[in-house]
Formats: structure tokens, C-alpha cells, sequence
């Protein structure tokens, strides 16, 4: 209606978020999110993820992780830990770690633009084993 000021909304945010500098191939790396609402009103619930992407391409390199808030008061902020493992890029190097708040644009929002966090990681080949590992007799022979 013509005259009346607009509703308020719900405004998601990745608020902040730890994450290694590096990591290894073949490991699960624990990511701790503090996705907040910003907003001016309740956002309903809504699903979150967190994935690898290889710098340059985006090609995701691993299964993203896949996470629900659920209902999320104005000026509230929820804390989650999410395991993601870690697949090996060929060839090992730069990638980009991403988390989505409200992938799936669940909650109409104030600003969709803040959804998104993003940091480059640096991905390695697993660690390989010492040559005494390998020469160690195996059970069983």
C-alpha cells in the first residue's frame, strides 16, 4: 500500500568464523560459524553450508556440509562447529573455503549480500609415510 513504510525484515549474517591457514589432504577440518540476524525481524529457519572450492574454477572439491539454524531473533547470533573433510585438489595448492548462510534463500532478507564468507586455504598432500613406517613388518606376516 502506497504511503506505508516497507516491513522490517530479517538480515543474515556470517558474523564471523575460524578456519585453518592450511590444511592436509585426506583430514576434517572442524569450522566454528557464528551466523548472526541483523535484521529487524524474526528469520525463519534455514540451512547453511560450508564447502572447498578450488581457487579459479570454483569447482567444489569436497561434499559440502550442511548445517540448520533454526528460527533466529533479531540481534541473536547462533555458534555452530561443522566438520568438513578434505579432499585432494589436483594439483595440491590454493583453495577457497566458503560458508552460505541461507543457501537455499529460505528467509527473504534486508540484503542477501552479506550471506556469504569466504577465506583461501592452502590444501597439501597428505603427509607420505617414513620409510621405517614402511618397512615395519605387518601384522599378521
Amino acid at each position: 500500500v502506497a504511503g506505508q513504510p516497507p516491513q522490517p525484515r530479517p538480515d543474515i549474517v556470517v558474523e564471523r568464523w575460524s578456519t585453518p591457514a592450511s590444511v592436509a589432504a585426506g583430514d576434517t577440518i572442524t569450522v566454528v560459524v557464528h551466523v548472526a540476524n541483523a535484521g529487524q525481524s524474526v528469520a525463519a529457519p534455514f540451512t547453511n553450508e560450508l564447502r572447498l572450492d578450488r581457487t579459479g574454477t570454483g569447482a567444489t572439491l569436497t561434499r559440502p556440509a550442511r548445517w540448520e539454524t533454526p528460527a533466529l531473533q533479531p540481534g541473536h547470533t547462533l555458534r555452530a562447529e561443522v566438520r568438513l573433510p578434505i579432499a585432494l585438489p589436483e594439483p595440491p595448492g590454493e583453495c577457497v573455503l566458503r560458508v552460505l548462510a541461507d543457501v537455499d534463500r529460505a528467509v527473504a532478507e534486508e540484503n542477501e549480500h552479506h550471506n556469504l564468507a569466504e577465506r583461501r586455504i592452502l590444501v597439501t598432500a597428505p603427509p607420505r609415510p617414513s620409510p621405517a613406517a614402511e618397512r615395519a613388518p605387518h601384522p599378521g606376516t
